[in-house]
């Protein structure tokens, strides 16, 4: 009897117990294995994209700093090429002006020339004696000047003291008659003012740019009667109080502005008002022209106040301590010390004290007082500056 062959049970038909475990364990395998690839792949995407993400943040960082740096370093180049720009066109300006300056004032510079040329024989060279007369000269006594009435229109004398003055001694002795040259130095001794000037105690003077006033009127005035002293002319110095109906052939008061605004400058003078005698506006114009000649300030006529038109040393009708009527009088502001240019013809105090010299001279000359000037003055080149 044949035996017969059991036949293989085909998994698919199979419905065992046993096959049923292989089936699902397969198919688990399976699904795991496909997770852990998906698990990887995402792994790994999440650490390229925090790769990605930690280099664009450095990157970011970085791109930040370097332009905060750029920036800085722009902004400082920028900064002094603005600067050097600025510097540039200043200086352009500068020269542009002072050329156009040189161009407006090219008369002045010419009577300036002129004006050095009067100052180097002003004095005597350093070194040199002054040439003295031997001889010894005896004191004379002047007699007292004629006025001239108004109403009668004849000449009248004058009761004045009687003052005995030596005769200049010098090479230069130009004067027809003993000379009196009176030099008021502006707040000088102001303490020492009387009682009907005691609101004036304190009236020091002014202070700019490091400079006072007094120092600069006390050289002036010094310099003034060195050089008319040396052309045989008797001067004195006087405080800011004057000697009651003190007399002279010539009183200036010198003094030197300043004020709060910096761009306020030039010179300026003034007589008394209501007029003294017919000496003075002659005085003003003179001493005007050789200040203007001399520096090339502008006039500051503007700015003349009731305290120049009124001075107390010339207001008889006001003050005792103040100068005889028929005096010719005259006070001056030589330029301000608070601007910068007026300052530095100030300090060059010799410009200012030779101006006055020449004018001086000039009026000394005009009413015969002294037979000629010294040198004299270049009136062609005041006229074609005009």
């Amino acid at each position: 009897m044949s035996r017969r062959l059991p036949t293989q049970p085909s998994l698919r038909s199979s419905k065992t117990a046993k096959d049923k475990p292989l089936r699902f364990s397969v198919r688990h395998l399976d699904t795991e294995i496909k997770q852990r690839q998906r698990a990887k792949v995402a792994a790994r995407a999440k650490q390229r994209r925090k790769k990605r993400t930690i280099s664009l943040t450095a990157l970011v960082i970085a791109s930040f700093i370097f332009v905060n740096l750029s920036n800085g370093s722009i902004q400082r180049l920028t900064q002094k090429t603005n600067t050097a720009i600025q510097q540039s066109i200043v200086k352009t300006q500068t020269a542009l002006f002072e050329t156009r300056q040189r161009i407006v004032d090219f008369p002045k510079v010419l009577r300036v020339k002129r004006f050095a040329q009067v100052e180097q024989i002003s004095l005597p060279k350093e070194g040199l004696p002054v040439p003295q007369v031997l001889a010894t000269v005896p004191l004379v006594r002047p007699q007292a000047p004629l006025a001239t009435s108004q109403a009668t229109g004849q000449a009248t004398n004058q009761t004045t003291p009687i003052q005995e003055f030596p005769e200049p001694v010098s090479i230069f002795n130009i004067t027809t008659r003993p000379v009196k040259v009176a030099l008021q130095i502006g707040h000088l001794n102001v303490s020492e003012h009387p009682d009907e000037l005691a609101n004036l105690r304190q009236n020091t003077g002014g202070l700019a740019r490091g400079v006072a006033e007094i120092d600069v009127n006390k050289t002036v005035a010094y310099i003034v009667k060195k050089q008319l002293e040396y052309y045989g002319l008797s001067v004195e110095l006087l405080p800011a109080t004057v000697p009651p109906n003190y007399t002279a052939d010539v009183f200036v008061s010198i003094h030197a502005d300043s004020s709060t605004d910096e761009r306020r400058r030039g010179y300026k003078s003034a007589f008394a008002l209501p007029e003294r005698n017919t000496s003075d506006k002659l005085l003003k114009s003179l001493i005007d022209e050789s200040f203007f000649n001399a520096s090339g300030l502008p006039d500051d006529h503007i700015n003349v106040s009731s305290n120049m038109t009124e001075y107390y040393a010339f207001n008889r009708s006001k003050f005792t301590h103040s100068i005889a009527s028929e005096t010719p009088a005259l006070i001056i502001e030589m330029g301000y010390l608070s601007h910068k240019k007026d300052i530095v013809f100030l300090k060059d105090t010799k410009r200012p004290a030779t101006a006055l010299t020449e004018g001086i001279l000039k009026f000394l000359n005009a009413t015969g007082a002294i037979s000629h000037l010294p040198y004299q003055p270049n009136y062609a080149l005041q006229t074609a500056s005009q």
